[in-house]
């Protein structure tokens, strides 16, 4: 996919993706940032180098689709590279907290066979081997204001545009 053509034609001023664990709160910071913004940033739920750990971990394909999958994953992480203005966002969570979203949703545990703690450790390293220019880190565990993280995320968005 086009991205840079797809935020031509959208009018949408930046691309921002959201990435972390499942049930890191990804799709509630989208809406939260489309709530505060009237829908005026091209956002996508988790980047391609989050993408490329779930194939290799979930083990849902050969070792040959997961090749060729990682590698289409390779050359959309070059892509984003060149998109500017572009924010890659990174969304973490205490494991208690993974712990009660799951069992509230009845989602089933994370793909693969590492720990919470391992899964999410080895997702942000993907992350930052992706080498995107502008990054954010941010905690969305329990009890934090889902608001006042999309207004960093905000905020991150005004510097990057100054």
């Amino acid at each position: 996919m086009n991205y840079s053509r797809s935020l031509q034609i959208s009018g949408a001023k930046m691309i921002v993706t959201f990435s972390g664990v499942d049930r890191a709160g990804k799709n509630a910071l989208i809406e939260e940032v489309n709530k505060i913004t009237g829908f005026k940033y091209y956002l996508i739920e988790r980047d391609p180098s989050c993408v490329m750990f779930y194939h290799t971990i979930s083990r849902r394909y050969s070792p040959e689709k997961i090749a060729e999958l990682n590698y289409e994953c390779v050359e959309l992480i070059q892509d984003f590279k060149q998109i500017d203005p572009m924010l890659n966002v990174f969304v973490t969570i205490d494991e208690e907290t993974f712990v009660e979203r799951a069992e509230a949703t009845g989602e089933p545990p994370l793909p693969g066979s590492f720990s919470f703690k391992d899964h999410q450790y080895l997702m942000e390293c993907e992350f930052q081997k992706a080498g995107y220019k502008n990054t954010l880190f941010v905690n969305n565990t329990m009890g934090k204001s889902l608001n006042s993280i999309a207004n960093r995320v905000m905020r991150r968005i005004e510097e990057i545009n100054e």
